[in-house]
């Protein structure tokens, strides 16, 4: 295969959730879902990726399953929103064939690799407070002020 050549390969359906998003969510970058109230066809889990379609200001935004709760009648899912996205992009998400150039990347691609960084950073962040946090109990200095 040359690179002017396209890869064809099936990626796993993207699914959308439709959402009013305020200007809050929108700052805050999370948003909480009810499975019944979104109407979701399947339950969602830890980590997947998901579409964040606002149909009142016709806006679409990458998304990621964050976090989870269960209650005795629904479950409730956090999604952290990430990157904006054309309706086009969009509608390249939901269609589960994609074409790849060879050897290239596609705008999921790039938001996949965001996302994961992003939570690799956030994980980062989160160690970092808890070790300076931990009393010193061998004589190293633990203190943001010390490091």
């Amino acid at each position: 295969m040359n690179q002017n050549e396209q890869q064809h390969e099936v990626a796993e359906p993207i699914l959308q959730i439709e959402a009013t998003l305020t200007p809050f969510t929108q700052r805050s970058r999370s948003v909480g879902i009810s499975h019944t109230d979104a109407g979701l066809p399947r339950g969602l889990d830890l980590g997947e990726h998901v579409l964040v379609h606002d149909p009142a200001t016709r806006t679409h935004f990458t998304g990621i399953v964050a976090d989870i709760d269960f209650t005795l009648t629904d479950t409730v899912y956090r999604i952290e929103l990430g990157t904006r996205v054309t309706s086009g992009e969009a509608a390249q998400w939901l269609n589960p064939v994609r074409e790849r150039p060879a050897g290239g990347f596609t705008t999921r691609d790039v938001a996949h690799l965001l996302a994961a960084l992003r939570r690799s950073e956030q994980g980062l962040a989160a160690a970092y407070r808890e070790y300076a946090a931990t009393p010193a109990t061998d004589g190293v200095a633990r203190s943001v002020g010390q490091i």
